[in-house]
């Protein structure tokens, strides 16, 4: 049976009461699952982080002493408990590291996305379909009449503007 309040809204983020964590908070807690270390998603003080090893690293990096008490890294298709929720991360071809969180409690699987992206992207690992019962996904542009820009377009529009004398800029074709 799908339970309505396994994943419930909060000031603090979304909140699996049945693991007692945090999906992506927005304040310091106990349990945190970071999908990924945009800053939107991903914030330092939390007491244990879970989360895969590209965002500890990210994470490291930005929020230096206090990004979190202890980092708990789990491999994509590493399958790990916080209390009676069994998690699951997936590539979710955002950003290096960005992982789909699937939730297994009970028999029913529910799968927060994150930010994800399913164009190919050399810079981090390609998303992966999985089949869950009750989908959580990421809602920014969820507006249909959202239209995005060729991505080659972008970058020819880059190219135009001498974009290779600009440090950390990837110019390609």
């Amino acid at each position: 049976m799908i339970l309505d309040d396994f994943i419930t809204i909060t000031p603090t983020g979304l909140y699996c009461v049945y693991g007692d964590f945090f999906l992506d908070p927005q304040q310091p807690v106990n349990e945190a699952v970071v999908s990924h270390a945009h800053g939107d998603h991903a914030i330092g003080g939390s007491q244990h982080v879970y989360c895969t090893a590209a965002t500890q690293s990210f994470m490291k990096h930005r929020y230096r002493k206090f990004a979190a008490g202890d980092f708990h890294v789990k491999n994509y298709h590493e399958t790990f408990k916080i209390k009676d929720v069994a998690i699951t991360f997936y590539p979710a071809g955002h950003i290096l590291g960005s992982a789909q969180v699937l939730m297994e409690y009970q028999g029913i699987k529910y799968l927060y996305t994150g930010d994800y992206k399913i164009e190919p992207d050399v810079t981090c690992e390609p998303f992966e379909f999985i089949t869950a019962d009750v989908l959580i996904t990421e809602s920014t542009f969820a507006n249909p009449d959202t239209k995005h820009p060729s991505p080659v377009d972008e970058i020819k529009k880059l190219k135009r503007n001498h974009c290779e004398h600009y440090a950390g800029c990837l110019c390609v074709g």
